[in-house]
């Protein structure tokens, strides 16, 4: 008489826990992953010295535009302040501030179009203002780190 035992299942057909990923092994793929970034970074940049000259150029002059939309937007930051103090305090008319629009008549000459002291008119266009140059600057900057 033969026993035979009941089915156990071997270990190839039994289902292995899955091992927990390590702080090591999430590293390693974070490190993979920028490491891939950075190639394809370094693929993007031009191979041959003219191209290279003008790809820094192009930063360069980037740059330069970050800085003067910076100092216009710290301007217009510290106006909007300033304007803003006047419109709190219920004044029609500025004393300190007016927003003109003119119209060139010719080479050198001017006509005035619009005139406003009004300093909500005034701040509510500043913030208009500040809100572009602040766009432009992201734009500006996410240009420069490509």
């Amino acid at each position: 008489m033969v026993i035979v035992p009941a089915e156990t299942p071997t270990p190839q057909a039994q289902p292995q826990p899955q091992a927990q990923p390590t702080a090591q092994d999430t590293r390693l793929k974070e490190l993979e992953a920028e490491n891939s970034q950075l190639r394809a970074k370094l693929a993007q940049s031009p191979e041959n010295f003219e191209e290279r000259v003008k790809y820094y150029q192009r930063k360069q002059e980037l740059i330069k535009r970050l800085a003067s939309l910076d100092n216009s937007h710290q301007t217009i930051e510290e106006h909007i302040n300033e304007v803003s103090k006047e419109a709190a305090e219920d004044l029609f008319v500025s004393d300190s501030y007016k927003l003109t629009v003119t119209v060139k008549n010719g080479y050198s000459s001017e006509r005035e179009v619009l005139n406003f002291r009004n300093p909500v008119i005034i701040s509510d266009l500043l913030s208009f203002v500040l809100d572009k140059v602040g766009r432009k600057r992201q734009q500006v900057q996410t240009e420069i780190e490509q």
